[in-house]
């Protein structure tokens, strides 16, 4: 129990009333609940000249939520800032926003289903060439999408020679649906020599064959989504394709014709993408398009068209439009495309506010980020779904304790950070801070509830995590207190006897209603 108390005692000593978790009371009455939520959104502002604007202030951005004005509660800068090395000297090691190492989480996709067989192989060379250079802040994911659907290439990694190798195992293939969907150069002719009958057919076939790409497209992007799902903050998704089909020719009978417009697909892809906060990068594997198109395994060439050059990349061009991401499409230096997205949010905004609409009804809101300044770009994800809190049981908890102490990244989203003081026999005072954004408060019959978990563990060689605290701390809120918690955080203290194996400190603060963010410590050996 001294940990327990050790904890509970520096969150009273802040002011801020703490239930006894095992009381087993319930309230009497009728209960009514409302609940606040901080919303954090990443903002990508240029000039005129695609250069990034580095001198906004929280009073330059306004935003609206479904229409309505919301205060400006969180502001932040990502790209500018102290470095880790100075974070460490001073004993506070932190993983908030405004201390960032200048990187960023890249997922690059590597689309064999919608490349020709000759477009993969220039697109395949350019994505090896940028994981030549890659920054050394920055960790970067490849995923393979074929056939068969999306798979990991290797998972997220600053290791470029690793990234290398495994690149280089994902050689060109002939995508079998893309093939199937494609019209060839003589396919008028071929079809007057043919019954209504048969050209329905053979429509009906690129028809289903176009289906198929498109349906795997956007199945893979919710896929991608959901993989991502665990890393909080801005993730750019390059996208390097010739694109897949946004408009399908359904055949009727007699050879008529229609079109159907994948557009709700895409606004369902493009939400479960903004939910999680990924902003989406196509990159146009064909590279520049000429005057001239050929089918691939003819030769034979026929004039290109706006709906040749840029039919095919339109579902990726909305995406990208829709997360705050940007198209890169008719050049052939895809190299210099492929940095151009890897850079295009090396400065971000981030921005926060608790929405004025408590009801969460998992319905999706849309945000809309406007900045005080003429000739600006201003690019951000339209929005997020408003999904209700749930509490986990305990073996879903210690699971997700795990998770986060095992994870190779450090979370953004609840800001923490930590200052470590040695103390007298090998011990250290850790002073732990959490940013007021935590936790999720519900209003309960005139008191604002909520819940914290914290886990502090050293790590060993093996891996293995040896706990030295691993408690839940609910809480119970007048609107005083409240407005306090909102204003100065929350601030907790704990001293721990070290391990002389652990080579690290890791200590993981969950929001119970959110998810869990970490922070780690190195001490003896770097890690």
């Amino acid at each position: 129990m001294r940990p327990i108390a050790t904890l509970v005692a520096a969150v009273v000593a802040a002011g801020i009333s703490v239930v006894n978790a095992q009381s087993g009371q319930a309230p009497t009455g009728p209960t009514f609940k409302s609940t606040t939520r901080l919303i954090q959104v990443s903002v990508v502002v240029h000039d005129g000249r695609r250069r990034p604007i580095a001198d906004l202030k929280a009073e330059d951005f306004e935003i609206t939520e479904d229409g309505r004005p919301q205060p400006v509660s969180v502001f932040a800068v990502r790209g500018q800032g102290p470095s880790d090395a100075a974070a460490e000297a001073s004993g506070v090691f932190t993983n908030r926003l405004q201390s960032p190492s200048g990187g960023g989480v890249v997922a690059i996709v590597f689309d064999r289903l919608n490349t020709s067989f000759g477009q993969q192989h220039q697109a395949r060379a350019h994505i090896v060439k940028y994981l030549g250079q890659v920054r050394p802040e920055d960790r970067v994911a490849l995923f393979l999408l074929d056939d068969r659907g999306i798979s990991v290439l290797h998972d997220f990694s600053k290791n470029a020679s690793s990234l290398l190798r495994a690149m280089t195992r994902a050689q060109s293939t002939q995508s079998s649906a893309l093939a199937g969907a494609q019209t060839p150069p003589f396919a008028d002719q071929m079809e007057a020599d043919l019954d209504a009958f048969a050209r329905g057919n053979l429509g009906n076939m690129q028809g289903f064959y176009q289906r198929v790409l498109a349906y795997t497209s956007l199945e893979a992007l919710k896929d991608v989504a959901a993989y991502l799902k665990g890393i909080p903050g801005r993730k750019n998704l390059i996208w390097v394709s010739s694109g897949f089909p946004f408009a399908i020719t359904n055949v009727g009978p007699g050879g008529t014709s229609d079109i159907t417009l994948m557009s709700p697909e895409t606004r369902r892809a493009t939400r479960a993408l903004n939910h999680v906060d990924v902003a989406v990068y196509p990159v146009d594997a064909r590279g520049l398009v000429s005057a001239f198109a050929s089918h691939p395994s003819e030769g034979v060439q026929t004039f290109s068209t706006i709906d040749t050059v840029m039919g095919p990349i339109d579902g990726l061009r909305s995406v990208a439009d829709w997360t705050g991401g940007r198209a890169f499409f008719n050049t052939n230096d895809l190299g210099a495309a492929i940095n151009g997205a890897v850079k295009d949010s090396d400065l971000t905004y981030v921005l926060g506010y608790y929405p004025a609409n408590q009801t969460w009804d998992d319905k999706f809101r849309r945000i809309k980020v406007n900045v005080k300044r003429r000739g600006v770009e201003v690019r951000h994800r339209s929005g997020y779904f408003a999904v209700q809190p749930v509490t986990p049981d305990n073996d879903t908890r210690q699971k997700a304790i795990l998770e986060a102490l095992d994870s190779s990244l450090e979370a953004t989203s609840l800001p923490i950070s930590v200052t470590v003081e040695p103390a007298a026999s090998g011990r250290l005072t850790l002073a732990i801070q959490l940013d007021r954004s935590a936790p999720t408060l519900v209003k309960e019959n005139g008191l604002w509830v909520g819940s914290v978990d914290v886990a502090i563990a050293q790590t060993l060689p093996s891996g293995q995590h040896a706990k030295e605290a691993d408690v839940t701390l609910p809480f119970s809120l007048t609107d005083e207190m409240r407005d306090r918690l909102l204003k100065d955080g929350l601030r907790l203290t704990r001293t721990i006897q070290l391990n002389p194996e652990a080579h690290q400190v890791r200590v993981v603060a969950r929001d119970v209603a959110l998810g869990y963010h970490r922070v780690g410590h190195n001490h003896g050996i770097a890690d």
